[in-house]
Order: C-alpha cells, then structure tokens, then sequence
C-alpha cells in the first residue's frame, strides 16, 4: 500500500504535466490538419547555404526596416548581399568590388517577403521536421518554401522569377529572431548599377 501512493502521485503528476508540454510544443491556435500560410518573425538571424552559389552566410532579415543581409563566412574579402527592400535594390560586394541590381526578379526571390503569399498551396506537412512546404505561385514568383510549423521560420527555399529567370536555392539553419544591427554597417558608397 505505502508503494502505491508515491506511484499514484507520479501518475498524476504526469497527467498533469502531458497537457502543459502539448500546448508549449505547438503554435497558438493552429493544428497540424489545417495549417494555413504563417509570417516569418519580424526580426531573425539565421546561418544558411546557398546550393547553387555554393556559400556559407550568416543572415539578418529585418522586415520592421525592410532589409537584409547575408555576410558570407568563407570569404576572404568581406563579401556580402545587402538588400533594400524600400528601393527594390540587391548590392552584391564580392573580391572588392561592389554593384547592384534593381531587376525585381533578384530581389523577389532573396526571401524579401515576410509572410507566405496567401495563394500559396499546402504541398506537405509534418514529418520529423514538423514542417509545412508550401507552392508558391504569385508576386511574381514561383516555387517551393518550407517553414516550421511553430514559429513559422523558413527552413529552405527553392524560388525562381517568372519574369527574369533567376533562381534561389536556400537551405536555412540555426534560426534566432532578433538581428545584431551592426550586421548592417556596410559601405555602399562605391556600389555601382548593373
């Protein structure tokens, strides 16, 4: 009898603590069977992977001031994107030389959207990652993009431009929110248009 009480209250404490740690794993008011397109944090700092440029970065996303940064970590000029979201504008600094683009198509795709389009299609959900990928198919672009299912962070990207052809292919890890503002104390005074 004196064995049972201890297990009873184990018990107990148990099914007390199960409903606590559901509701702390998932996101207010979603559920897995009915997920619908989510908006990245406002702030966020993430290491990525470009597949295609085949670089290392370390990014800062600020849609509060509509910008973002991608410093690339195996570089040994300080080579950096900067993009200004206000002024549709891409600066790529790469070997000491610095030029940027206003063709819409480079600067839709770097992720310069806060919030999955609202057209977006669910393709799949779940699955050890607890991940939504989404089919993309407006603003001009066109695509896939995964998010988590908690935070809505953005866990890869495979984005084209329908209208210039250009395309990412990103690969997003070790996602923080909040941004160090000294990411963006970058000199653009030399930049040049393409």
């Amino acid at each position: 009898m004196a064995l049972a009480v201890p297990l009873v209250l184990n018990f107990a404490l148990f099914l007390i603590a199960v409903p606590l740690v559901t509701v702390d794993c998932g996101s207010e008011g979603s559920s897995d069977s009915d997920p619908q397109p989510c908006c990245f944090p406002k702030q966020f700092t993430t290491y990525n992977s470009d597949a295609e440029k085949r670089i290392w970065a370390k990014s800062s996303f600020d849609f509060v001031n509509q910008r973002k940064i991608v410093n690339v970590i195996d570089s040994d000029s300080n080579d950096f994107y900067y993009t200004d979201m206000k002024a549709g504008r891409t600066y790529e600094h790469l070997g000491g030389t610095c030029k940027y683009f206003t063709t819409p198509g480079i600067t839709r795709v770097h992720i310069t959207f806060p919030c999955i389009p609202d057209d977006s299609q669910l393709i799949d959900q779940g699955g050890s990652l607890r991940a939504n990928t989404w089919e993309v198919n407006s603003n001009g672009m066109s695509g896939f993009i995964s998010v988590s299912q908690d935070k809505c962070y953005p866990i890869t990207a495979s984005l084209t431009d329908t209208d210039s052809g250009f395309s990412l292919y990103v690969f997003l890890t070790s996602i923080t929110e909040g941004i160090d503002e000294s990411a963006f104390d970058v000199d653009l005074s030399d930049c040049t248009e393409v």
